[in-house]
């Protein structure tokens, strides 16, 4: 049976077993330094969370800090390559809205376009697997995620989980919400030519599909 706890020692075991289901799962490109990480984790701007089973760490998910109180990015989630397959991600994510339910708070989501780039159909079943736990897509936006000196930028779609009420988001509120994502997350200036690109045709609303 799974077990989900948080981690907030670095000097831990399980951290240590996180960090490398972390180097494994994700390239160079993709990942921040482990001093970075270690950081993050420490003044709680990363939320830790391992799953055990058998006294094993067979699993990883970084929730970040809130974004405008009401969101909260889903920043890594990773299953070791011996155990993947087995649902351990849906148990996670619907221990993830469990935690979140109680402040009204909803799970933002950046997941690779499957309509542009390589492995479309790799990219489509991880939208369909959201999909599935109930997330559902921003309409017409298009998202760059920054990546700093890690590559260059990536096309992304983003998902909200779970309903949001109306199932659309202000455009003025969404223009909040993108801006802190850059500068809180990602440390990029609210004058970042690629923030402004996100919203700049955005109309009153954006709906959620």
């Amino acid at each position: 049976m799974m077990q989900f706890d948080r981690v907030t020692d670095i000097d831990r075991p399980d951290f240590r077993a996180a960090i490398a289901i972390y180097e494994e799962a994700f390239p160079a490109n993709e990942r921040v330094s482990i001093a970075t990480f270690e950081k993050k984790v420490t003044d709680g701007t990363y939320q830790l969370f391992v799953g055990n089973r058998d006294d094993r760490v067979i699993f990883m998910a970084i929730l970040c800090e809130p974004i405008l109180e009401e969101f909260v990015l889903l920043g890594y989630l990773a299953t070791h390559a011996e155990f993947r397959s087995q649902g351990i991600g849906a148990q996670f994510f619907s221990y993830a809205l469990s935690l979140l339910q109680p402040r009204a708070q909803y799970l933002l989501l950046e997941v690779e376009d499957p309509q542009i780039g390589v492995d479309r159909d790799l990219r489509q079943r991880r939208v369909n697997f959201y999909r599935r736990l109930g997330a559902k897509q921003l309409k017409n936006v298009r998202y760059i995620l920054p990546l700093s000196n890690r590559g260059e930028p990536m096309e992304m779609i983003l998902m909200l989980a779970p309903e949001y009420p109306g199932n659309r988001i202000t455009g003025e509120r969404f223009k909040q919400l993108i801006t802190e994502l850059y500068t809180k997350i990602y440390q990029r200036r609210s004058s970042d030519p690629l923030l402004r690109s996100i919203w700049q045709n955005m109309g009153a609303f954006v709906e959620l599909v």
